[in-house]
This record gives structure tokens, C-alpha cells and sequence, in this order.
């Protein structure tokens, strides 16, 4: 597993909005699960990773936890992603209850609107501040509901683990002034 993760970050899969866009692009017949054939097929001719068939089955075999011979895509999206360390883990956390104004335990427009201020991603544009919040939105929201989740924010975080606690924990606090 970590050898595919390994190559998807290297060949430019390396934020979760590239990953779960690869992910459906697999998904040929689009049920929201992958079959063996569509795992392979994926890895070898989509991507060109040049996987051998015993490492796509080895894969395959590790995330087939239930025996049903298909992948569903939100596992399967979960164990390529990698998993945030402590650290990183508890700087994401911090900005997610920073930006989580209301304590609802989402982030929506309201929590954006009065809870962070979105100049610096205007400077670089005529975007107002709703805009520049809906940019955030459609950032974090997988599903589309105007919403970003603890999982939503987490899953978006983790898509970035490979890099070191340091850098990681830098760049959130950076981003998120913690």
C-alpha cells in the first residue's frame, strides 16, 4: 500500500480533490466501488504506475476487508490518503475548532463569514468575502452540502501527510494564523 501511495504522490496525485477526481475516473462503471480489474486497470494504463498484477492483488486482497471482491471508494480513498501523526493531527484540529465559530461541529458560511477574514486570498483576486468563503467551501466539501465536516477537513489534511511533522504543523499554523 504504501508503494502506491508512494507513486501517486509521485506522479502528481498529491491533494485529495486529485485523488477522489482519480478515483471516480477508475470508477468505470461509476457504483461507487472498485473491482479488481478497474484497481489494475487504474494503476497500470490511467496512471501508468507499472504495478505488477500481484502487487495490485496484494492491494486489492489488504483493503477487501469484508471478502466481497470490490473496493468500496471511501475505503479505498482512506487508505491511500495516509494518516496525520499526533502532531498533525492536533494543529488540524485546532483550526478546525478555530474556524467552527458556532461550535456546531461543521464549518458553514456563517462560521466563514464572521469567523475568518479572507483578505489575503482577495489580494490576490476581486473576489469578495463570500466569494473567497465559497472558494474555501467547495475546497473542503466532498459532498456538495455547503458544510465542511470534521471528516471533510481531516480527509483534506491528511491528503498532505507525507510532509514532515515540522513543515505540516509550519503550514497549518501558517495558513490558519494559530
Amino acid at each position: 500500500m504504501e508503494k502506491l501511495r508512494s507513486k501517486l504522490l509521485d506522479s502528481g496525485v498529491e491533494n485529495i480533490k486529485k485523488l477522489a477526481d482519480l478515483l471516480t475516473e477508475m470508477d468505470r462503471d461509476q457504483d461507487s466501488v472498485l473491482t479488481l480489474d478497474e484497481l489494475s486497470r487504474g494503476i497500470n494504463k490511467e496512471l501508468g504506475l507499472e504495478m505488477s498484477e500481484e502487487e495490485v492483488q496484494n492491494i486489492f486482497t489488504e483493503l477487501d476487508k469484508d471478502g466481497s471482491k470490490t473496493l468500496d471508494l471511501n475505503e479505498f480513498f482512506v487508505a491511500v490518503r495516509g494518516c496525520l501523526s499526533e502532531a498533525k493531527l492536533e494543529v488540524v484540529m485546532q483550526a478546525y475548532h478555530k474556524l467552527d465559530k458556532d461550535g456546531s461541529g461543521v464549518i458553514d458560511m456563517d462560521d466563514l463569514k464572521d469567523g475568518y477574514d479572507f483578505k489575503n486570498a482577495r489580494a490576490r483576486s476581486v473576489m469578495t468575502n463570500e466569494e473567497a468563503a465559497n472558494r474555501f467551501l467547495l475546497m473542503f466539501d466532498k459532498n456538495n452540502d455547503k458544510k465542511v465536516s470534521k471528516e471533510e477537513f481531516l480527509n483534506y489534511y491528511a491528503g498532505m501527510a507525507r510532509l514532515s511533522d515540522a513543515k505540516f504543523v509550519k503550514m497549518v499554523k501558517d495558513t490558519w494564523k494559530l
